[in-house]
């Protein structure tokens, strides 16, 4: 989709992630949704980003079934998809961050 502002031009379109958080005792997962504005060819602009869904399922130890499971609940279809924990996310080939990092993206 593009949106006229002013004279500029940009191109829309809808983003989806997920967030996973692989921590000592459970499995967390957040879905959010928003749109992406590309500015210029480097830079874009995140809008109106919003959950649509999250769980936290206990692993009891079988933090691989579990994740699978949360997988299964959440859907594999996601342009971006980020874990985070100590030590388990070492597991996964996925971009991984340090919680705190996590949790000023979401608030910042």
């Amino acid at each position: 989709m593009d949106i006229q502002y002013g004279r500029e031009k940009h191109s829309t379109e809808k983003i989806r992630s997920l967030g996973l958080c692989l921590g000592a005792s459970t499995v967390s997962a957040v879905q959010v949704e928003a749109s992406l504005r590309h500015d210029t060819r480097s830079s874009y602009t995140l809008l109106n980003p919003h959950i649509t869904g999250f769980l936290t399922l206990p692993h009891e130890g079988d933090l691989r079934r579990t994740l699978l499971s949360a997988l299964e609940q959440t859907g594999t279809s996601f342009d971006r998809i980020a874990s985070t924990g100590r030590r388990f996310h070492k597991l996964l080939n996925l971009s991984a961050i340090p919680e705190p990092e996590a949790v000023e993206y979401a608030y910042g």
